[in-house]
């Protein structure tokens, strides 16, 4: 269930900056383990970004599966400007709520909490990047855990966020940059084979 988390704000202007980076398909994933969540992205081009974080209703609503969703593609919009972004994610939900955030409409998973001056809340500053960069996005619905390699290589990396998040013992911080880079290498070159595309 979505509700507004905002009340009515001055719409921001589409972005005037000139998308000259070329077009880039982008996979994005969350994953939830109880307490703890990450997040994961993952560009054809083998550029990534991942990260993990504590998950509680206090912090991200009842919705933490799609909140988790949701700052991947944030991320990932943030992270490669100046392209035309196909984004490919697994949840139809985390692709309803951003095209509405690309209608202009402040909907946010339920209970997420409210944009405050003093807190920072990463969804509401993805909204109006997503709203100001809309031009450039374009959404894709994949079906999860079916093969294909940037979806699957998105999927690692969330899973990959949220055990560092964790503690787990066999990731120090070397550990998890070496895992993370191996992923997105193994998974883009597969995707690129895959789809004939060059590096």
């Amino acid at each position: 269930m979505l509700q507004n988390a905002c009340p009515a704000q001055p719409v921001p202007h589409p972005s005037s900056r000139p998308v000259d980076g070329g077009a880039v398909t982008v996979a994005t994933d969350g994953s939830v383990r109880h307490r703890h969540a990450g997040f994961g992205w993952l560009a054809s081009s083998g550029d990534h970004g991942l990260a993990g974080y504590r998950s509680s209703p206090r912090r991200v609503g009842t919705e933490p599966v799609l909140v988790a969703e949701l700052r991947a593609i944030g991320a990932a919009v943030s992270a490669l400007p100046r392209h035309h972004l196909t984004v490919l994610s697994d949840s139809r939900l985390a692709i309803a709520t951003v095209n509405r955030w690309k209608r202009g409409e402040p909907s946010m998973p339920a209970d997420y909490p409210a944009e405050l001056p003093d807190r920072d809340h990463c969804l509401h500053a993805a909204r109006r990047r997503i709203y100001v960069e809309r031009n450039r996005i374009e959404l894709r619905w994949v079906p999860g855990h079916s093969g294909d390699p940037l979806n699957e290589g998105a999927d690692s990396l969330a899973r990959l966020g949220s055990r560092y998040r964790r503690g787990d013992a066999d990731l120090d911080d070397d550990e998890y940059r070496r895992r993370a880079a191996g992923i997105a290498e193994a998974f883009a070159a597969e995707f690129r084979r895959v789809a004939r595309v060059p590096a």
